[in-house]
């Protein structure tokens, strides 16, 4: 699945991501919008597509968003629930794990699925020093991300 230009990028995986979520779904509905939902929980240390399945094409891949089966194969029962609910809201929506942490990850789903805004959950207004480190101080985002940055209320 890939997303049409102008996606909402929402970054999920951390704190409070349902307001992230339902202000992204407003805007994708809204404006006929797909949605991109990069779970941040998968940053860290090591590659999340790196496994050792062998050729899976109903694996994760950095090129391709996934869908709610996958998300849940994979665990990701938050993730699930998100695309659910797109699906059952009528709107094109996918996951996709970031091989970046932060601002660059964010960026990089920005780039590959066609993202024109990004939306953050509400502790993005005042990201703690391990987000600010990642680059996710709001100051520096917008302009590393090239698209306008929302943080959700």
């Amino acid at each position: 699945m890939q997303a049409e230009p102008g996606a909402v990028v929402i970054a999920v995986g951390r704190n409070d991501d349902r307001r992230a979520f339902l202000t992204g779904a407003a805007i994708a509905k809204r404006d006929g919008r797909a949605i991109v939902l990069v779970d941040r929980s998968s940053e860290g240390f090591t590659d999340p597509y790196m496994d050792l399945r062998g050729d899976d094409v109903n694996r994760p891949s950095p090129d391709r968003l996934f869908n709610e089966n996958i998300a849940r194969r994979e665990g990701r029962g938050l993730l699930v629930n998100f695309l659910e609910a797109a699906r059952l809201l009528g709107l094109e929506a996918g996951g996709w794990f970031p091989v970046k942490a932060g601002a660059d990850g964010l960026a990089e789903a920005a780039r590959r699925f066609g993202g024109s805004i990004v939306v953050l959950p509400p502790e993005a207004a005042k990201p703690g020093l391990a987000e600010r480190l990642r680059g996710m101080a709001l100051d520096k985002l917008t302009a590393q991300l090239g698209a306008p940055v929302l943080v959700a209320k």
